[in-house]
């Protein structure tokens, strides 16, 4: 609707102006003057006549240009639901390899994988609730400190049912029970 009103309103004005300067003519040459105005008139009129072309090239070059943003927007519409599609097939097949390469409590089947010095239980914890770090894997031993419930840690190796932990702030070592913690992942 602003198109067709934007476009009548600017043929509208080029008409009038055409028109006045018709008149405008008319009466200097009625009025005595010389050819020379004439010539002007026409002159101008041809100035309008190519203003008017040009703003025509002008109105379908934007309507051009409005097509073409209407089918970008279009394939990125498309893209962005494909993205998410991937996105979503993405987490539900990382949620199954999580799934998939968590080890169960207590198992010892991958200790032949592992490498030298490392337990088949290394990798990151979270913590199931809030649990103290011992210096030693012993309940008797000295509490280093307490991690809140949903604390990430990086358990190093295994004794028994204990985990040893190291702190990415530079603390020393310590022992969190296994069972105060679950199996994320490799680190």
């Amino acid at each position: 609707m602003d198109r067709k009103f934007t476009m009548v309103a600017i043929v509208l004005l080029v008409i009038l102006i055409a028109v006045g300067g018709v008149l405008i003519g008319r009466s200097l040459v009625g009025r005595g003057g010389d050819s020379n105005m004439a010539a002007l008139l026409d002159e101008k009129t041809r100035e309008l006549e190519d203003k008017n072309r040009q703003i025509q090239d002008f109105e379908k070059q934007a309507e051009q240009l409005r097509k073409d943003v209407e089918e970008s927007a279009k394939q990125i519409a498309g893209l962005q639901d494909r993205l998410d599609q991937t996105n979503r097939g993405l987490a539900s097949m990382q949620e199954r390899l999580k799934t998939a390469t968590r080890p169960s409590q207590g198992s010892r089947d991958t200790m032949a994988s592992a490498p030298p010095g490392a337990s088949a239980d290394a990798g990151s914890y979270e913590t199931l609730r809030e649990t103290q770090v011992f210096a030693e894997p012993s309940s008797a031993a000295r509490v280093l400190a307490r991690v809140a419930k949903g604390t990430k840690v990086n358990v190093v190796r295994s004794t028994g049912d204990w985990l040893e932990v190291r702190s990415k702030h530079g603390k020393p070592p310590g022992y969190i029970r296994r069972d105060d913690a679950t199996y994320m992942g490799a680190n």
